[in-house]
């Protein structure tokens, strides 16, 4: 359940909220805006402010759960806060920002200092030559807060209230009479119209078709810019989103809502075995996921060529051909026009701090930077979910009551929250999901190619640390064919390879995950989408079912990867019988299993036949 309430803040002006990035020439600060243009207010102030009010209230003997509905942070898991602030509340009605000038007095001269002229725009709400002592009417900016708990506290909206009313001022420059808050209303309110406009129903037939082909997709529209942050230094200070939504999120939206249903148990192991991909961004008519270019795409001469075929190098009409590591932003953008991609993702950056209580202002190296991915209303993000071959008990009608909940979702308008931004979506279910951009050719030849779509961890680290940083091709050839033998029961043999790794890990991950099942910290390494793999069928029959099981789940984790079933992980109750409720389960020791959508794969794209370069004689 969740509830979204209207909230309406009244602030006398003039107002400024300093927008980040780049300024127009002579203004050293300038009002911040949405995506749309607007004048607004952060989201993230609103709901900063309100917990250091809520904290202040507390120490005079008020019982505000402020854990419960903001949430807290930890080294190992954050509790997630029951109540989302919409990051862009805007400025209800139109104005014309007034500039305001600043210098800085220099302290030993007592005069102005040298280049402390500044330029401010700030919201101002007087009629133009009504001259600098007219009376002004309050600013209102209004947001929506939305409250994902099925029994809200009846004094919630109160406390939201008496917390945001106890703000003397919003935004910058507050100690010169900036943005001092004159009143706050809060009613509760209908989600917002394009989340209840579709009609997402499963009918009988619909269910019937979803079962027989084992997969279906989802259609998703984020409300909000979204942030899935990217792994970046330790120390880095900025987070950058990555352009998809992954597959773990999809699959915790879902759960959010499944765990409270009266069938949760009944389709429990069902839901731990099911695949969730990573949702990739299309233009919004398009039925087809994009296919991410595979690393043996070359230029040559200014033609997109596929060199997967190929097992040593070679010129193409007499040119060194260029990999991917030597691309310009131009040639990347002119392979994904030809896999399914849309135009330019569109993005947006927000530089936020930390707050000092104390102070009430931002804490000293507190500031950090946030780019997320701003949807464009001509793009969607398209997924699929994909089910197991039955066992464990998992039967059609666990297939149905998954569905019935997942309809539910929809219809319910509880697709949320995604990312660091908390957003809604807007989803749209697909009987079928969505084939790849690319077609997939059947399996005719004694080769057949393997294109990742995603990372996979296809070792582990001591498989490899005795491979040189450089020099080391042969080393890790020999080590690719022993994993590939070991996922294929040995009947495929690597070729060659075109790849490329990157380390992950860090320590958020290494006190969530990493402590579970290794006594010493180690980065993982991952083989990266687009990575592609040649192979020499030896059993066609036995080659043929892996792939199969591969295209319909994914790469599955080699041995000795955490959430492995092995002696070694094996948790046992006191008679000695296996304990499935206190075993760990995957996705508790890994989060980079199948299931979450890594190691999804693309087999026999038409375009390594199609786009090999000529013969030359």
């Amino acid at each position: 359940m969740s509830m979204w309430y209207r909230v309406t803040l009244s602030i006398l002006p003039p107002v400024i909220s300093r927008q980040s990035g780049a300024l127009p020439f002579g203004v050293d600060a300038d009002m911040f805006r949405d995506p749309q243009g607007r004048y607004a207010l952060p989201g993230s102030l609103i709901r900063g402010n309100l917990k250091e009010n809520w904290m202040l209230l507390n120490k005079l003997g008020a019982t505000v759960d402020i854990k419960k509905w903001l949430g807290e942070s930890d080294d190992t898991l954050d509790q997630r806060g029951c109540l989302i602030f919409e990051p862009f509340w805007t400025l209800d009605g139109e104005t014309v920002p007034d500039e305001r000038i600043r210098i800085k007095i220099d302290d030993g001269t007592r005069s102005v200092g040298s280049k402390m002229l500044q330029v401010a725009k700030v919201l101002d709400n007087k009629e133009r030559g009504s001259g600098d002592n007219a009376p002004e009417k309050p600013l209102i900016f209004s947001g929506h807060i939305l409250l994902l708990d099925d029994k809200p506290d009846k004094e919630l909206k109160e406390w939201i209230r008496k917390g945001l009313l106890m703000t003397p001022a919003l935004g910058g420059e507050k100690g010169v009479g900036l943005g001092r808050m004159h009143e706050v209303n809060i009613t509760d309110t209908a989600a917002p119209a394009v989340l209840t406009s579709a009609s997402r129903e499963l009918d009988k037939e619909t269910i019937a078709h979803i079962i027989q082909t084992g997969r279906v997709g989802l259609r998703l529209r984020p409300l909000w810019p979204f942030c899935f942050a990217l792994h970046g230094p330790k120390k880095s200070n900025a987070l950058v989103s990555s352009d998809s939504i992954p597959g773990a999120a999809i699959k915790a939206v879902i759960a959010r809502v499944a765990k409270k249903q009266s069938q949760w148990q009944q389709i429990k192991p069902l839901f731990d075995a099911v695949r969730v991909t990573h949702a990739l961004s299309v233009n919004h008519q398009a039925t087809c996921r994009p296919v991410v270019p595979p690393l043996s795409l070359v230029f040559a001469g200014g033609d997109l060529r596929d060199v997967a075929y190929m097992e040593e190098p070679g010129l193409i009409k007499q040119v060194a051909p260029a990999f991917q590591p030597d691309w310009k932003q131009r040639h990347l953008n002119s392979a994904r026009s030809e896999l399914g991609w849309p135009g330019e993702i569109e993005r947006m950056l927000v530089v936020r701090n930390k707050h000092d209580l104390n102070k009430r202002a931002a804490e000293d190296k507190g500031l950090f930077a946030v780019e997320m991915v701003k949807p464009d209303p001509e793009q969607v993000w398209l997924c699929n979910i994909d089910f197991p071959k039955y066992g464990n008990g998992v039967t059609d009608s666990d297939v149905r009551e998954f569905l019935k909940i997942l309809a539910e979702i929809a219809k319910g308008q509880s697709f949320l929250p995604l990312g660091k931004t908390k957003t809604p979506a807007i989803v749209e279910i697909v009987s079928g999901g969505f084939d790849f951009a690319v077609q997939e050719r059947p399996i005719e030849k004694n080769q057949i190619v393997i294109a990742l779509q995603t990372p996979a961890r296809l070792f582990n680290v001591e498989d490899i640390q005795d491979i040189p940083q450089t020099g080391g091709g042969g080393e890790l050839l020999k080590c690719y064919r022993c994993i590939w033998d070991e996922l294929s029961n040995e009947s495929l043999r690597l070729s060659h390879y075109y790849a490329r790794q990157t380390l992950m890990g860090g320590d958020y991950w290494w006190k969530r995950y990493g402590k579970c099942s290794k006594p010493l910290y180690q980065t993982q390494v991952f083989t990266d989408a687009g990575s592609v793999f040649v192979f020499d069928i030896k059993d066609r029959e036995k080659a043929e079912e892996k792939i199969r099981e591969w295209q319909r789940l994914g790469l599955p984790q080699v041995m000795g990867a955490p959430g492995m079933k092995d002696k070694d992980s094996e948790v046992t109750d006191a008679s000695g019988m296996e304990d499935e409720d206190s075993r760990p389960k995957p996705w508790e020791l890994n989060p980079w299993i199948r299931e979450n959508g890594w190691g999804e794969i693309a087999v026999n794209l038409e375009l390594h036949e199609s786009w090999q370069p000529p013969i030359e004689e």
